[in-house]
């Protein structure tokens, strides 16, 4: 599988020649995968494909699962250590984050990590472990929410400062992987919590989505497919109004000229918003149908 992925890397050109990968790592088979790949890829390792590359390991204790979720940091610590890799261990209480933010638990976790990944990374790539099956889920995650189209493109190999080398290979194939390398993964309860919407799909929407059609993950990303060509289209005509229509651009501000908004087809003025927010809160969760509604409301005005 080292192959494989490497090829994929190559593919898509997800690391630089050299610098610093941020690995994010959870201590489960996918991230443990992940990070015996590239470690086996980058820096001083026999035959490392990217010798000016170096791996600095990152992992957010998100404070929901006691004595266990620090067990699981000291073991990643240790794990980086024996590697010879630098590590950043980070905490953020989720569950407070949750309360003072009004977010769900599942959501209030997704962006602590990236708040916490972005501050480690400060800009340069950040490897996650999202694979195959994570796509599908994350397809069925967005369409349940009502994120709207460009929601519904499947994850891509790089987004931003994001890189995913992990893409074309599922689950199964990193715990098999772990246990060919003698790699114990960490097991987390919370992956089973049914309090999480992703959860729920993976175990309960997904196996019934199969029992009606056994090729439903490779049909759900077709369908992505179809959908990221038309999306291209519209991110191209957005780069063509984007100057008539935003006035001022800084790193916590965009200034829209909302009159000239209002002169865009209404599918443009959506996708024009979405790019606005995706800027301005980059790792926040996407604008829903209700968003833009309760926006819309206030430009007619």
């Amino acid at each position: 599988m080292l192959e494989k992925i490497s090829t994929y890397i190559d593919q898509h050109q997800l690391l630089p020649q050299s610098g610093t990968i941020i690995v994010a790592v959870s201590g489960g088979a996918d991230s443990l995968c992940l990070l015996h790949v590239l470690h086996q890829l980058c820096g001083t390792s026999p035959n490392a494909r990217y010798p000016r590359v170096q791996l600095h390991v990152a992992h957010l204790n998100h404070l929901l699962r006691g004595e266990e979720s620090y067990r699981d940091a000291a073991t990643i610590a240790q794990l980086a250590r024996s590697w010879g890799l630098a590590a950043t261990i980070g905490e953020v209480d989720v569950p407070a984050l949750a309360r003072a933010e009004r977010r769900s638990l599942e959501d209030a976790a997704r962006v602590a990590r990236y708040r916490f990944l972005r501050e480690v990374a400060h800009g340069q790539p950040i490897a996650v472990a999202h694979h195959a099956d994570d796509r599908v889920e994350t397809l069925l995650l967005h369409w349940l929410r009502g994120g709207g189209m460009a929601s519904m493109v499947a994850m891509q190999p790089r987004q931003q400062d994001i890189i995913r080398p992990l893409l074309e290979v599922t689950h199964a194939e990193t715990v098999t992987y772990c246990a060919q390398h003698d790699l114990v993964p960490l097991e987390d309860a919370s992956n089973s919590d049914p309090r999480f919407l992703r959860n729920r799909i993976r175990h309960e929407l997904l196996p019934l989505l199969e029992s009606m059609n056994p090729g439903i993950r490779a049909t759900l990303l077709r369908n992505a497919e179809v959908v990221r060509v038309d999306v291209a289209w519209i991110e191209a005509q957005l780069d063509s109004c984007w100057p008539l229509v935003v006035l001022a651009q800084q790193e916590e501000r965009i200034e829209v000229n909302s009159a000239a908004l209002l002169t865009l087809p209404l599918s443009l003025q959506r996708h024009l918003l979405r790019r606005v927010t995706a800027s301005l809160c980059a790792g926040q969760s996407p604008l829903e149908l209700r968003h833009f509604e309760l926006i819309e409301a206030l430009l007619a005005r």
